[in-house]
């Protein structure tokens, strides 16, 4: 019997698909010379005038015109075509029941609960897990809900941070 060893071969049957080795039936695709994983998503053109997913089933990548979001502009980063925020996003509670969003909307909120103000979305690439919560509190003494203090995690790190209210 051979011992177990390292290989950047398959077994028969099997082929290298992103650095694993999967039944052929599990392969992805092959787009203009470059291999994509099974419903891998990615961009093409200059200014992002496609976005292309590799079909599993039929193993063809499927392309619909599209277009970066506002506030977006088609580049490369880490060698990798897409589109990336032109600058760093800004979310703001500006105290009961005032929201800014990243995208410059304004809303309110009520209610005396604990609310998800944001966190990571995985098509965004590149960032650690993340998530924003903010309390919403009843100060008895004049009967107003304020902003209570804001949870910050980074799995598997959370942070607390609290400022004194005032009036």
């Amino acid at each position: 019997m051979l011992p177990c060893v390292e290989s950047c071969q398959c077994n028969r049957g099997y082929l290298l698909s992103g650095g694993s080795c999967v039944p052929q039936s599990e392969c992805g695709c092959l787009h203009q010379g470059s291999y994509c994983l099974p419903k891998e998503n990615f961009w093409t053109g200059e200014q992002c005038q496609e976005k292309c997913v590799c079909q599993p089933n039929s193993k063809k990548v499927m392309c619909t015109q599209s277009h970066c979001r506002e506030g977006g502009v088609c580049k490369a980063l880490n060698g990798v075509l897409g589109c990336h925020l032109d600058s760093p996003g800004v979310c703001i509670a500006k105290g009961y029941p005032h929201y800014t969003t990243f995208d410059g909307r304004n809303f309110d909120v009520n209610g005396n609960c604990t609310y998800l103000l944001t966190s990571h979305c995985p098509s965004w690439g590149g960032l650690e897990d993340f998530n924003v919560e903010i309390s919403m509190i009843t100060v008895f003494m004049i009967s107003v809900m304020a902003t209570a203090p804001t949870y910050v995690r980074f799995c598997p790190t959370m942070l607390l941070y609290a400022k004194k209210w005032e009036p």
